[in-house]
């Protein structure tokens, strides 16, 4: 079964039926985990759209709440990203098409760099909304545009602790797993994003913790292929997908 994961929260209520929308019929089951919701929405969803209330906030490890099967391949999305309409199918012709299955794709991708003249990662993005023009293999995949095998993914447990930094956290999961993140190519704007208020780049990311830039130092610049174009099969898809 193809399954979504989205966590949200209140702030959010204004455009989360605007995701659901585009994400429920493309999927087998979508799991929306209700930070700081006392009840669940009023509204008419398709039945393979799921409310979960959790037992406190979990924020963005919502995300890794939801029980999964081994052979469920999973999607882990946000509720301010516009999904297009062939999202996920054109995500699973990649994954599928992958040498075997330890591999963990998505849209967003980061490496990280030393610096030049300070002891700290500079930290390249392949942002969502950019075009990018062949897959490439990275540190770390942002799990809102986030694919792989029900199998592969962490516990909950593993990533309860990494609240507003699941993708630091999911990029540490990969290299101890020996899974390899690739950030696959797509059109310029393909993906969108919904402005809001505040994002946690902003109130977080942007000023990572000493305990966080240590995490990501426990994978960054292992891999020899990081950066690099992943050039399995890759024309022959492309050129059916029209990439």
């Amino acid at each position: 079964m193809t399954v979504a994961n989205l966590a949200t929260y209140p702030a959010r209520r204004s455009t989360l039926q605007r995701v659901i929308e585009r994400l429920a019929p493309q999927v087998g089951r979508l799991n929306v985990i209700l930070n700081e919701y006392s009840e669940v929405p009023p509204w008419d969803v398709p039945q393979n759209v799921h409310f979960i209330l959790p037992p406190s906030d979990l924020k963005d490890v919502g995300k890794f709440f939801p029980h999964v099967a081994p052979n469920d391949i999973v999607f882990l999305v946000d509720d301010d990203i516009v999904y297009p309409p062939d999202y996920v199918a054109r995500t699973l012709q990649w994954l599928r098409k992958m040498p075997n299955d330890r591999y963990v794709v998505g849209y967003h991708g980061s490496i990280y760099k030393p610096c030049e003249d300070r002891d700290i990662l500079e930290r390249k993005v392949f942002h969502f909304k950019r075009k990018l023009n062949f897959p490439i293999v990275v540190d770390q995949i942002g799990t809102g545009t986030l694919a792989t095998w029900g199998r592969h993914m962490p516990s909950f447990d593993y990533m309860r602790t990494s609240q507003k930094f699941v993708d630091v956290r999911m990029a540490r999961w990969c290299l101890s797993n020996n899974l390899k993140p690739i950030c696959l190519p797509r059109k310029e704007q393909w993906l969108n994003e919904i402005a809001h208020d505040e994002t946690i780049y902003e109130s977080y990311t942007s000023c990572i913790p000493p305990a966080v830039e240590a995490e990501i130092r426990s994978f960054a610049l292992r891999r020899k292929q990081t950066g690099k174009r992943f050039n399995v099969w890759v024309e022959d898809l492309m050129h059916k997908l029209g990439t």
